[in-house]
């Protein structure tokens, strides 16, 4: 019984500063009007996560706003600097994507749709191993090379957090309130999960002092 009750409190604990956690994430993208904002954001509840996961979420909630912030913060600028080729990337495919969609060339549309939509579920989970490797500030060019490694060299890895991202896509769009309290929070912490048995790490930033 005492294991069950634990259980409950654990989860409610963890539930609670994924919710605020996720309110966060909306608030700094978009006060970074949606495209300036969703990257640096992301990192920061990357970060926070992280941390929180470390100390068993035991952390004062009052903390997590400013430790946010902090992360946000340090790297504007860097993260939309660095993540500016991906962004163009991921726009082009989504538009090759579309366009072939809309329009059909001589048949070939099956198979290019296919190769396309695969480049697209790449870029995007090289884009999250990046996220994850861009907190231990290392160059660009070491960042990047990480992050191939593990999408390449890690492919069970890879495979886990591409599962993840289409269950909780799929799970949003059956049940839409789940979207809004638990959003990017949730999914993410589950990608954490599925990456940091494999590697060690401590956030470059110091947590905020109460």
């Amino acid at each position: 019984m005492e294991k069950l009750v634990n259980l409950h409190i654990n989860v409610g604990k963890i539930g609670i500063r994924l919710f605020i956690l996720n309110v966060y994430w909306l608030l700094f993208t978009l006060a970074g009007l949606l495209v300036f904002g969703v990257v640096p954001a992301s990192r920061a509840l990357i970060a926070v996560l992280l941390e929180e996961h470390e100390r068993s979420f035991d952390q004062p909630i009052r903390e997590l706003f400013p430790r946010f912030l902090n992360y946000y913060k340090s790297s504007f600028f860097k993260m939309n600097r660095q993540f500016l080729p991906f962004n163009l990337l991921l726009l082009l495919l989504v538009v090759d994507i579309r366009l072939l969609s809309v329009y059909h060339f001589s048949g070939l549309d099956g198979g290019i749709g296919i190769l396309l939509r695969f480049c697209l579920l790449l870029a995007v989970v090289f884009s999250l191993f990046f996220l994850r490797f861009s907190l231990q500030e290392d160059s660009f060019k070491a960042t990047c090379k990480k992050s191939l490694i593990f999408l390449f060299g890690r492919p069970l890895t890879a495979l886990g957090v591409l599962i993840i991202g289409t269950v909780s896509f799929c799970l949003y769009y059956l049940i839409p309130g789940l979207a809004m309290v638990f959003g990017s929070a949730a999914p993410f912490y589950l990608l954490l999960l599925q990456i940091e048995p494999k590697l060690s790490f401590q956030p470059e930033a110091k947590t905020l002092s109460k």
